[in-house]
């Protein structure tokens, strides 16, 4: 007697899942990447000033190589910048920022360094003291006055770490502690 599903078991012995596990592996590689970049991938977090500008401060120091027989001079001048004060929390000297100066329509930007954090919790404003350190055969020339923007990196997180500080639980946020429960 002739079995009335000879069609379907025919279908199921033709058949396979090689499209669909294949599918089912590329969606997770695609997820593992994604997981990877997630939880590994650095971003880094910058605290920008409200306004900076030039103080004419300017000194030249000489930086000699190992080989005694050369040496580079290299000139800092003095920055002040203007940040909110619940930025210079995370501002300590010794941080790499960049200066943005804005002239003649076009925005330059110079390595900076920190020098000197002075927090004012009274006022709308913290003063932040800071070196520029352009090279000797750079183009920019600062001078006493010019009026620009810092930004400095204060932190490299990744973003699960962002996304737990932003949720505000499981991570480490400045002025905030958690402690465990006591039964």
């Amino acid at each position: 007697m002739p079995s009335p599903f000879s069609r379907t078991v025919r279908s199921i012995d033709a058949d396979s899942f090689s499209a669909s596990m294949t599918g089912m592996i590329i969606a997770f590689l695609v997820l593992a990447v994604w997981f990877a970049w997630f939880f590994m991938a650095k971003i880094s977090i910058y605290k920008t000033s409200f306004r900076a500008y030039v103080t004419g401060e300017e000194t030249v120091t000489s930086e000699f190589f190992r080989d005694y027989r050369r040496s580079r001079e290299i000139r800092n001048v003095g920055l002040v910048a203007q940040f909110p004060p619940e930025d210079t929390a995370d501002i300590r000297p010794g941080q790499e920022a960049t200066l943005y100066l804005k002239r003649s329509g076009q925005v330059r930007h110079l390595p900076a360094k920190v020098i000197r954090v002075i927090r004012r919790r009274d006022k709308e404003t913290s003063r932040v003291e800071l070196s520029a350190q352009p090279d000797t055969d750079s183009q920019i020339r600062l001078r006493k006055g010019d009026v620009g923007e810092i930004k400095i990196m204060v932190d490299h997180v990744s973003p699960a770490v962002m996304v737990m500080r932003t949720s505000g639980l499981f991570a480490d946020t400045p002025g905030v502690s958690v402690s465990p429960r006591k039964n």
